[in-house]
Formats: C-alpha cells, sequence, structure tokens
C-alpha cells in the first residue's frame, strides 16, 4: 500500500479499488448533478436536463454551486430524452455519443463492462476512477472497453491522455488511438 500512498498506484491495487470506484464515481457526479440514486435504478427515470425548447437556464446542483464544466449538460442531452445514467460520465462528447446511438447498443452489454462488480463471473471494470469523478483527469479506460466499446470514445483525447498518465504511473505502455 506504499506505493499508492505516495501516489504511484500498481496493478495489485486493481483488484480491490476498481471494483468499488467506478460506482464510487456514479454515486458522487450523480449527488452533484442533484439527481437521485434511485432514479438510476429506475428503468424508465429520464434525464432532468432534458426539456424541449426553448431550453431553460442551466441546472444547478442541489446545494446550488454550480456544475462542474465537465459534468454541464450538452445541448443533445438537454434537448434528447435519455436516461440519467448517461450523465453521469465526465465526458461530454462520450455522453453525446452515446445519446446519439441510443437504439444502437445494448444498455446493459455496457453497464456490465462498466460496473463489472454486478457481475458475477467478471473479473475487471472497463473503466477505473482514481480521483475525483467530475475531472475527466481521474478517469481511466481499459484496453477491453476500448476494444468492445470503441466509439463511444470517439471524440474524446482527455480521455486517453488521462489513461497513458495513469498507464505510464505504473510502468505500463500507453493506448494508441486516434480520436
Amino acid at each position: 500500500m506504499q506505493s499508492y500512498a505516495l501516489g504511484t498506484p500498481t496493478a495489485d491495487h486493481l483488484l480491490t479499488l476498481t471494483k468499488l470506484n467506478v460506482y464510487r464515481a456514479l454515486v458522487s457526479n450523480t449527488a452533484t448533478l442533484g439527481i437521485p440514486l434511485s432514479q438510476m435504478w429506475d428503468d424508465e427515470a429520464l434525464s432532468p436536463f432534458t426539456h424541449v425548447f426553448p431550453l431553460p437556464p442551466m441546472a444547478k446542483p442541489q446545494d446550488g454551486k454550480s456544475l462542474p464544466l465537465a459534468l454541464q449538460p450538452t445541448v443533445l442531452q438537454r434537448t434528447t430524452p435519455h436516461h440519467p445514467w448517461i450523465d453521469f460520465f465526465p465526458l461530454p462528447r462520450m455522453r453525446d455519443n452515446l445519446i446519439r446511438a441510443l437504439s444502437l447498443y445494448d444498455e446493459d452489454a455496457l453497464c456490465v463492462d462498466i460496473l463489472g462488480f454486478w457481475e458475477p463471473g467478471s473479473r475487471h471494470n472497463a473503466l477505473l476512477v482514481w480521483g475525483d469523478p467530475a475531472d475527466p483527469r481521474s478517469w481511466e479506460v481499459s484496453e477491453s472497453f476500448l476494444r468492445n466499446w470503441r466509439w463511444v470514445l470517439h471524440g474524446c483525447p482527455e480521455l486517453f491522455h488521462s489513461t497513458n498518465y495513469w498507464r505510464a504511473k505504473r510502468g505500463e505502455k500507453s493506448i494508441r488511438v486516434t480520436c
């Protein structure tokens, strides 16, 4: 654990941390967004950011502070009905990619890849969160997620910069991707 305390996480930390950190990120970011956690498990829930024209003033979290830039809803989020689970990612382009393709992918399969601990046979998480979940620099994408869901990350170079930062901290090779 000394390497973790020194800010140089190693692969053995992934065994326990990643199983809970993405869930922690979901809980934290939904709270920041002012979305009740119960809506995440309600299949019929709609994002509170979805409105019809004209666009209302920017939503505020429950404590009245402005939303972190990376969590502020995009125009597409505000104009296209979607489930609130999409809103918790601190990557606006990723959220838009998911909304544009809503009927074209298996949401359950994506959820299993993101929150692998819900699936008994899952040995990994496809996304890792090493710090503040509202900060894209805290997020890392695994090679398995990239293989299965590359299209979700199109136009998200900040995620690949962050991923390679965290991989370098562990002495792993960079992931080379063109966005």
